[in-house]
Formats: structure tokens, C-alpha cells, sequence
């Protein structure tokens, strides 16, 4: 992880600057997507040998009911308590966004019926390139479980080996998904979309990735619908004097996994605050190499006030206010 410091003058272009311009992919993927639209199964074979060292035969494709059984029995307790903890709560949150049919009748005599219906099929693309990312499954998943979706297939890239990480499968199977293919990148978001001989078509794809995901799921949305694209993933802190800089340094870890082109930030009136957490980062990140060379940025705010004012500011994907000044 790169850290840079920054005093109360830093501005919102400082911070943001810290990031690498984002890649220009577009043609680069457009001759993949259509690489997999001609060649069907083929292709996405081809492109995984490329992209993931793995070699697979066609019916080696989508994962067997017996391997998905064997990875929810080989869950580690803790993993597997943390995973169903994960889904309950999504279930719970999905829930309570469901809503009965209503008609309105208009005063002209009209009556219109508003309704939330369910797709037939989803796909869920799971990123597991540098680390297995299993809440991203969960949170897609999970949701179209409740929402009453009939089929909902998964795609995650599988290792050299030609395994898919145990734990996205453990992660499946505790969802109540058992169509799981071994496949990622910009070939699985063509499959998906144009259906191979192995991989139905679905109506809908859903799901982070790369931004060579991202661009495949821009140029297929007039084939199927999708959940919208994704920019590089972001986080600012924005932290009281005197917090606990341990559970801090995790999270900015975490999600310095998603890649080097994200943005994080650690926003504090406090300079010992800042300088404890830069502390716990540099001795817990050796222990997780998944971890890549993302840029922090540790800014020193004139107060908190000012710290959320700049975090406003920034506008990020997610904020986290740690304190009770920093959440007033």
C-alpha cells in the first residue's frame, strides 16, 4: 500500500489524484465479448487458459453438485457462521423492500396496477482474481433469492488448478445457488449474455468486477439488462481523536484488495490518530499479500467539522464516520 500524507490544505483533487487514471479497455474487450458470441464454449475455454491458467474441458465447465457439497463440509466454523450471519442480513434488509401489488384508481376512471416482479434468470459475477470475494456473491445472490428470481447463475474465474475458491462455493451453497460456472473476466460476461452450449443465456447480469467487467457489461446491456457499472471501489475513514485504529487499519485493508485503481483516505483532526492507524496498516499488511500497491491517503483536518466537510467533498462509494463527533 503506497500512504501519503496530507496536511489541512489537501483538497478534493489531491485525494482523488492519488488514483491512476482508469484504463482505456474498450476495444480490448469488445473483441473478447465477441470472441465468445462466435465461438461459444470454445472461446470461453481458450480466454480462461489465457486469463487464468486453468485447463478445462468443456464438461468441466460449471462445477459439479459433488464439489459444491464438499466445500460447504470443508467450511471452517467461524467462516461458515460469518457467511450465514452475511446472508441473514441481506435477506432481512431485501425483505423489508418488498412490497404487495397496488392498484391506484385515477379519478377518469382508470385503475393502474404497480407491481414488483421477479426476472426468470440472473448471472452473478464474482471477482476472486486476487482474493475470493464472497460477500459480493452474498449481497447479489441473496437478493435475487428473496426477490423470487427462478435461476440465478454464478461465474467466478477458478484458479490453475481449475477450482473455484472454496469458499465462494461454500458461499453458493448456503445462498441456495447450485449453477456455478468456472469462469470470469469480460468471456464469462459474454457467456452470460449470448449463452453458450454450456451456459443458458440469462435476462439479467449483476455483479462487480474489473473494469474489463465493467466494459463488457456496458456493451451487452442492450442484450440483457444490467445492474449498472461499477467505477473502482472507494473508501474514506473519517475518524475521531482516540478510536481504536486496529478495526480502521482492517477495513481500509479490505478494500485495498479490490485493486491498485481504487481510492482510500483516512480523514482526522487527530495526527496521532493518523499515525497510529498507518502503524497497524504497515504491520498487518505484509500478513495479507492479496493486498496490492493502492494508494491511502492520511489527511490531517483542521477539526471534524472540517474532516467530514472534505469527506462530503470527495463523495465516495462508501464513508465510514468513526466517533460520536465524526457521526454528529
Amino acid at each position: 500500500m503506497r500512504i501519503v500524507e496530507l496536511g489541512p490544505q489537501a483538497t478534493v483533487a489531491d485525494i482523488r489524484g492519488l488514483a491512476p487514471a482508469p484504463r482505456d479497455v474498450e476495444q480490448d474487450v469488445r473483441a473478447l465479448v465477441e470472441e465468445v458470441r462466435r465461438d461459444g464454449d470454445t472461446a470461453v475455454l481458450r480466454l480462461t487458459r489465457r486469463f487464468d491458467g486453468a485447463d478445462l474441458r468443456p464438461e468441466g465447465l460449471r462445477v459439479s453438485a459433488a464439489e459444491l457439497d464438499a466445500s460447504k463440509e470443508a467450511l471452517e466454523p467461524d467462516v461458515r457462521t460469518g457467511l450465514q450471519m452475511a446472508i441473514a442480513n441481506v435477506r432481512a434488509v431485501v425483505e423489508a423492500q418488498l412490497h404487495d401489488r397496488v392498484m391506484v384508481a385515477l379519478p377518469e376512471g382508470q385503475r393502474v396496477e404497480v407491481a414488483e416482479l421477479p426476472i426468470r434468470r440472473a448471472g452473478v459475477c464474482v471477482p476472486a482474481a486476487r482474493a475470493p470475494l464472497p460477500s459480493s456473491l452474498v449481497m447479489v445472490a441473496a437478493t435475487a433469492k428473496v426477490a423470487g428470481v427462478q435461476e440465478i447463475a454464478v461465474c467466478a474465474p477458478p484458479a490453475a488448478d481449475g477450482r473455484v475458491h472454496r469458499v465462494i462455493l461454500a458461499a453458493c451453497t448456503l445462498c441456495g445457488v447450485s449453477e456455478v460456472y468456472k469462469m470470469g473476466g469480460a468471456q464469462a460476461v459474454g457467456a452470460l449474455a449470448y449463452g453458450t452450449e454450456s451456459v443458458p443465456a440469462v435476462d439479467v447480469i449483476a455483479g462487480p468486477g474489473s473494469p474489463w467487467v465493467q466494459e463488457a457489461k456496458r456493451q451487452v446491456s442492450g442484450v440483457v439488462g444490467i445492474d449498472g457499472i461499477a467505477g473502482p471501489s472507494e473508501l474514506v475513514v473519517v475518524s475521531d481523536p482516540a478510536q481504536d485504529p486496529e478495526p480502521i487499519a482492517l477495513d481500509l485493508l479490505a478494500q485495498a484488495e479490490h485493486g491498485e485503481d481504487g481510492l482510500l483516505a483516512l480523514i482526522s483532526p487527530d495526527p496521532a490518530m493518523l499515525a497510529s492507524v498507518r502503524e497497524a496498516i504497515e504491520r498487518i499488511a505484509p500478513e495479507r499479500p492479496s493486498v496490492p500497491d493502492a494508494p491511502l491517503a492520511l489527511v490531517h483536518a483542521l477539526d471534524p467539522a472540517a474532516a467530514v466537510s472534505l469527506a462530503d467533498e470527495v463523495a465516495p462509494e462508501h464513508l465510514a464516520l468513526v466517533g460520536a463527533e465524526a457521526e454528529g
